[in-house]
């Protein structure tokens, strides 16, 4: 699905990217055929999956998917010191950062080359669950930022409070948005960060009725979905991820004509990044 030529000119533009291609092979097909077929633009690809080729194989052969880098400090293995895992959720991280038993520029800065040598050029950085929210990691993301000349990250704070999604991802994005006052310090220019986001509350629950709602709360600007679609097939079920069977509900609700006809009625112009 192209970007709309018209979203410059829109009062609502809409980025919906895709985290985490590159993990399994089914995910990717299921992030390629959401852009087929559906209303998603964008994607991040991580630069240390295990169907990391894979992706970027698709990557080429789909030029009009903008994609760019999801940045991965927790699950999966190191590019700096092959053989080695990274830690496995953001409590080992910390305490990995604090040790200095990770260098978070390094790793992240080989995941990025790797992608640059792919033949794929990347708009945009976010991080594999938020990790840069934590300052050492934020600092490391900006200084790549400026380094590979990539001008778009990720700002992850919900636009507002969903009251379909569960309480505890509520309070927990409630919570996110404390840190908000750093990242827009350090995230100054030449880099910049869409005015809006939505995603975080709903991540594992998204489907059509939710999306169509979220869509329908759209403020003015230019806001990117966060979303996580994918095929669940072999490698995807035999995954670390509690993102299984809700890849397939993503993906009918990014590819559904129910969803598509909000967007065409509220006059939602499709963007990327690029």
């Amino acid at each position: 699905m192209a970007a709309s030529c018209g979203a410059a000119a829109a009062r609502y533009r809409l980025i919906v990217n895709a985290d985490d291609f590159g993990f399994t092979r089914d995910v990717n097909e299921g992030i390629v055929e959401a852009h087929r077929n559906g209303i998603l633009t964008a994607t991040t690809l991580m630069g240390n999956g295990d169907a990391f080729e894979h992706a970027a194989e698709r990557a080429r052969a789909t030029p009009s998917l903008d994609v760019g880098c999801h940045l991965v400090l927790v699950q999966g293995e190191s590019l700096v010191e092959p053989g080695r895992l990274l830690p496995t959720g953001l409590r080992e991280l910390i305490v990995a950062l604090a040790r200095r038993r990770i260098d978070p520029y390094e790793e992240m800065a080989a995941q990025v080359r790797r992608i640059a040598r792919a033949g794929i050029r990347p708009s945009h950085l976010d991080t594999h669950r938020h990790t840069h929210l934590l300052p050492p990691v934020l600092n490391a993301v900006v200084r790549i930022a400026h380094e590979f000349r990539i001008p778009w990250v990720r700002r992850p704070f919900d636009f507002v409070v969903d009251p379909t999604a569960p309480l505890w991802a509520s309070a927990v994005a409630v919570g996110l948005r404390a840190t908000g006052s750093v990242l827009a310090r350090e995230l100054g220019p030449p880099l910049r960060s869409t005015d809006h986001f939505a995603g975080f509350q709903i991540t594992g629950t998204l489907d059509k009725t939710t999306l169509a709602a979220t869509l329908e709360r759209l403020p003015e600007g230019l806001t990117e979905l966060m979303c996580h679609p994918g095929r669940l097939g072999d490698e995807l079920r035999a995954a670390e991820t509690r993102l299984k069977a809700s890849r397939e509900i993503e993906l009918a609700a990014l590819t559904s004509p129910e969803v598509r006809a909000v967007i065409e009625r509220r006059g939602i112009a499709l963007t990327n990044y690029r």
